[in-house]
């Protein structure tokens, strides 16, 4: 057993692909490094002018003729408050006033809840933006304020950087996981004597195989992970790890710190890998291609952006659950279902996964694990 244990680490380890996906995880996090200091990406300072400057655009074009229609007065009036409430909080940064930027964050934040539904033509998405993004804001202004922390102006901090590295992650996590595993079984067909020389019976080496996928894949993207954030904490500082941080669980929007954040995001993932490893294995034992399966996981993870409200079914499929972003920030649970969080999340793609594990042993005779 023990010799078989380290064929198959070898086999996953030495894989030609397994740099070049590792490789490409890593620079992610290096690429928004880059784009945060040398770009300014993400200075909140700016972005709050620039929505100071979209309310004036708009306002423009409602005034003349927001007598012709009750929703333009509405509207107007909307715009006016959200005008007054975005130069409080530009004025919370230039001041270095904590108070003005999270009281009338929290204001405009549940003004922009309250609002009635405009023509998105005219609106700009800043102005108005999806309902999770601004209850996420709320709860976290509000948590803000009650710990009494700072006002930031740029994301050159470690609150910011790993927000957004983890958004960026949440997104392709599926891909990555899926590319990691796309090869697992097939060595049983590429190198059968080899294989049989081992006195493994074939369902325990899909418990091996999968097992080794799951956690040698998510251990290597969880060091990478760490990796970026050790030399974030060099850069500046680890004192951000209490900060924070708004999304979606149990029917509604609550914070938690940074840390705990980040290790949920962890936990999710791990499961994710779980759920694809033993996805890649049933697709291979039915086609013997890795090709095929890349491209059936990529065409179910496609289908997670064209998911529509109404379709409540959906939140019992795996599918929406392969975009762990949307997941966490509550986007899902409010364009699809309600229901739509992590947790459940983890337990649709453990028992998805269980049910890939079933069908992939009836494919070994139950009696002696052979074909």
């Amino acid at each position: 057993m023990k010799t078989y244990l380290l064929f198959e680490v070898k086999a996953f380890l030495f894989q030609k692909k397994i740099l070049g996906i590792l490789t490409t995880w890593f620079l992610i996090s290096l690429v928004l490094l880059g784009q945060i200091v040398f770009l300014n990406a993400g200075n909140h300072e700016e972005e709050i002018y620039n929505e100071l400057n979209d309310t004036r655009v708009v306002l423009r074009s409602v005034e003349t003729y927001y007598r012709e229609s009750e929703t333009e007065v509405t509207l107007a009036d909307n715009l006016f408050a959200q005008q007054s409430l975005i130069a409080t909080k530009y004025n919370g940064i230039l001041f270095d006033t904590p108070e003005w930027f999270y009281s009338a964050g929290i204001e405009l934040a549940q003004l922009r809840l309250d609002a009635n539904e405009y023509p998105e033509e005219k609106i700009p998405s800043s102005l108005f933006p999806p309902p999770d993004r601004s209850q996420r804001q709320l709860v976290e202004y509000q948590a803000r304020e009650a710990a009494d922390l700072p006002v930031r102006e740029d994301s050159e901090n470690l609150y910011d950087y790993t927000t957004k590295l983890l958004a960026i992650y949440g997104t392709l996590a599926f891909l990555f996981t899926l590319f990691l595993s796309s090869n697992i079984g097939l060595r049983d067909f590429a190198h059968p004597s080899l294989i049989k020389s081992y006195p493994i019976q074939r369902n325990t080496r899909l418990f091996i195989q999968t097992g080794i996928h799951a956690l040698g894949g998510s251990l290597a993207l969880f060091l990478l992970t760490a990796l970026s954030f050790i030399i974030v904490q060099v850069l500046w500082g680890a004192s951000d790890w209490a900060w924070p941080v708004g999304y979606y669980a149990q029917f509604g929007y609550k914070t938690i710190p940074l840390i705990q954040y980040l290790l949920l995001f962890l936990g999710y993932l791990f499961v994710l890998m779980i759920h694809t490893s033993l996805f890649n294995y049933l697709m291979n034992q039915l086609f013997k291609n890795q090709y095929v399966s890349l491209m059936v996981g990529s065409l179910l993870y496609g289908m997670g952006w064209i998911l529509s409200s109404g379709q409540s079914w959906l939140r019992w499929l795996p599918v929406p659950y392969y975009h762990l972003d949307r997941v966490l920030t509550g986007f899902l649970a409010e364009e699809v279902h309600l229901g739509i969080d992590i947790s459940r999340g983890i337990l649709t793609l453990l028992i998805w996964g269980f049910l890939f594990l079933f069908f992939s042993l009836q494919l070994i005779h139950p009696a002696t694990g052979k074909e």
